[in-house]
């Protein structure tokens, strides 16, 4: 998985956090919180944009009618689960940056 898709990917996911849904709207949006972290287990970079285009779709909407239920926060199970990718995606990843033995090149080498 590239450094720009985890950095797009966790963009969305800080943003999330401060998504205000009708409650209805939230099991989705675990769904596809779930779905990406499959595909980032299964190191799955088609399967992951998928999953985060399909997060980015649950976002708020400017527009609300009338008679929508008044959105709310993120519910604790949601908010825990996007934190758990969050963190994961933040972590080491081989091939990027340092390297999977956790040593630096130019350490090594002097």
């Amino acid at each position: 998985m590239d450094r720009s898709l985890r950095e797009d990917a966790l963009a969305l996911l800080h943003e999330a956090l401060t998504w205000r849904l009708p409650a209805g709207r939230w099991p989705t949006v675990e769904r596809q919180v779930r779905s990406m972290a499959a595909a980032l287990a299964a190191a799955d970079p088609d399967r992951f944009v998928d999953a985060v285009q399909d997060l980015e779709s649950e976002g708020p909407v400017r527009a609300q009618r009338i008679e929508d239920v008044a959105p709310q926060p993120a519910p604790e199970p949601v908010r825990e689960r996007i934190h758990q990718l969050v963190h994961t995606l933040d972590g080491p990843h081989p091939g990027e940056g340092t390297p999977a033995n956790g040593l630096d090149d130019d350490a090594v080498a002097g």
